[in-house]
């Protein structure tokens, strides 16, 4: 599924400004980008990355794996803001998911 926010977001900025390439721009996330996301990040050309939880299964910024590496990308990255706050609105957000039935793993 393609249907990150992070891939949603970059496409709704890249259509806005008319550009494919975001130098100069910065995003904010809830949760550590996993490698489908860190690497349309990376490819956009965007300049810095906040985040806030650590993901554990399969952040590709540092926590599992550091995608930058490969890439040999310039790309700054912050993480842990803000972590507890954010660690409790991605659990509420997924309780919230599986007491409606959806299936979350």
């Amino acid at each position: 599924m393609t249907g990150h926010a992070e891939i949603i977001a970059i496409r709704d900025v890249q259509k806005k400004l008319g550009t494919w390439r975001l130098s100069g721009c910065e995003m904010y996330v809830t949760l550590e980008p996993c490698p489908m996301c860190a690497w349309a990040i990376i490819s956009s050309g965007m300049d810095k990355l906040y985040f806030g939880s650590y993901n554990t299964q399969c952040g590709a910024f540092g926590t599992v794996m550091d995608l930058r590496k490969t890439a040999n990308s310039k790309l700054e990255v912050y993480g842990g803001i803000e972590e507890e706050k954010c660690d409790k609105i991605l659990n509420n957000f997924f309780e919230k998911l599986r007491s409606e039935g959806y299936k979350v793993k």
